[in-house]
Protein backbone atom coordinates (compact mmCIF):
# COMPACT_ATOMS: atom_id res chain seq x y z
CA UNK A 1 0.00 0.00 0.00
CA UNK A 2 1.34 3.44 -0.92
CA UNK A 3 1.65 6.38 1.41
CA UNK A 4 -1.06 8.76 0.21
CA UNK A 5 0.99 11.95 0.23
CA UNK A 6 4.75 11.38 0.01
CA UNK A 7 7.61 8.96 -0.57
CA UNK A 8 10.70 8.23 1.49
CA UNK A 9 14.20 7.55 0.18
CA UNK A 10 17.44 7.50 2.10
CA UNK A 11 20.56 9.29 0.84
CA UNK A 12 23.97 8.97 2.42
CA UNK A 13 25.56 12.37 2.99
CA UNK A 14 28.53 11.78 0.67
CA UNK A 15 28.93 15.27 -0.73
CA UNK A 16 30.59 17.93 1.39
CA UNK A 17 29.80 20.54 -1.26
CA UNK A 18 27.30 20.95 -4.09
CA UNK A 19 30.16 20.54 -6.57
CA UNK A 20 31.25 17.27 -4.96
CA UNK A 21 27.70 15.92 -5.25
CA UNK A 22 27.45 17.02 -8.87
CA UNK A 23 30.89 15.73 -9.94
CA UNK A 24 31.60 12.69 -7.75
CA UNK A 25 28.12 11.47 -6.86
CA UNK A 26 26.01 12.48 -9.86
CA UNK A 27 24.88 8.86 -10.30
CA UNK A 28 23.26 8.91 -6.84
CA UNK A 29 21.39 12.09 -7.71
CA UNK A 30 20.18 10.74 -11.05
CA UNK A 31 19.18 7.33 -9.75
CA UNK A 32 17.35 8.86 -6.81
CA UNK A 33 15.52 11.37 -8.97
CA UNK A 34 14.48 8.79 -11.56
CA UNK A 35 13.29 6.36 -8.91
CA UNK A 36 11.32 9.11 -7.14
CA UNK A 37 9.71 10.10 -10.46
CA UNK A 38 8.66 6.51 -11.07
CA UNK A 39 7.16 6.18 -7.57
CA UNK A 40 5.35 9.51 -7.84
CA UNK A 41 3.92 8.47 -11.20
CA UNK A 42 3.12 4.88 -10.22
CA UNK A 43 1.20 5.84 -7.10
CA UNK A 44 -0.45 8.95 -8.58
CA UNK A 45 1.23 11.34 -6.13
CA UNK A 46 1.65 14.02 -8.77
CA UNK A 47 4.73 15.72 -10.14
CA UNK A 48 7.60 16.28 -7.70
CA UNK A 49 7.18 19.17 -5.29
CA UNK A 50 10.00 19.51 -2.76
CA UNK A 51 9.74 21.16 0.64
CA UNK A 52 12.80 21.48 2.88
CA UNK A 53 10.64 22.30 5.88
CA UNK A 54 8.35 20.28 8.12
CA UNK A 55 6.18 17.73 6.28
CA UNK A 56 2.56 18.71 6.01
CA UNK A 57 3.39 22.30 5.10
CA UNK A 58 2.15 23.31 1.68
CA UNK A 59 1.43 20.81 -1.07
CA UNK A 60 4.86 19.15 -1.29
CA UNK A 61 5.25 15.42 -1.83
CA UNK A 62 9.03 15.12 -1.31
CA UNK A 63 10.98 16.12 1.84
CA UNK A 64 14.50 15.51 3.08
CA UNK A 65 14.96 13.30 6.12
CA UNK A 66 16.10 16.39 8.02
CA UNK A 67 12.61 17.94 7.68
CA UNK A 68 11.13 15.43 10.11
CA UNK A 69 13.06 16.73 13.11
CA UNK A 70 13.21 14.64 16.26
CA UNK A 71 10.34 12.39 15.21
CA UNK A 72 12.43 11.24 12.23
CA UNK A 73 15.62 10.76 14.24
CA UNK A 74 16.99 14.33 14.04
CA UNK A 75 19.08 13.43 10.99
CA UNK A 76 20.65 15.96 8.66
CA UNK A 77 20.60 13.86 5.52
CA UNK A 78 21.16 14.14 2.73
CA UNK A 79 23.12 17.12 4.09
CA UNK A 80 23.19 20.84 3.51
CA UNK A 81 25.21 20.51 0.30
CA UNK A 82 22.71 18.23 -1.47
CA UNK A 83 21.90 19.85 -4.87
CA UNK A 84 18.12 19.94 -4.61
CA UNK A 85 17.70 22.09 -7.73
CA UNK A 86 19.61 19.55 -9.84
CA UNK A 87 17.74 16.62 -8.26
CA UNK A 88 14.40 18.33 -8.90
CA UNK A 89 15.34 19.06 -12.51
CA UNK A 90 16.20 15.39 -13.09
CA UNK A 91 13.04 14.25 -11.31
CA UNK A 92 10.80 16.59 -13.30
CA UNK A 93 12.41 15.51 -16.57
CA UNK A 94 11.84 11.85 -15.76
CA UNK A 95 8.29 12.44 -14.52
CA UNK A 96 7.24 14.49 -17.55
CA UNK A 97 8.75 12.08 -20.07
CA UNK A 98 7.07 9.08 -18.38
CA UNK A 99 10.14 7.01 -19.28
CA UNK A 100 7.88 4.93 -21.56
CA UNK A 101 5.58 3.83 -18.73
Amino acid sequence: EANACTIGMEHAGFGRSVRQWEVDHYNIIGNSAYRAAWILHRYNLGPPKVSLTYPGSGNANVWPHSAGGASWGQHDCPGEAFPWSLWLRYCNTAYKSNWNW
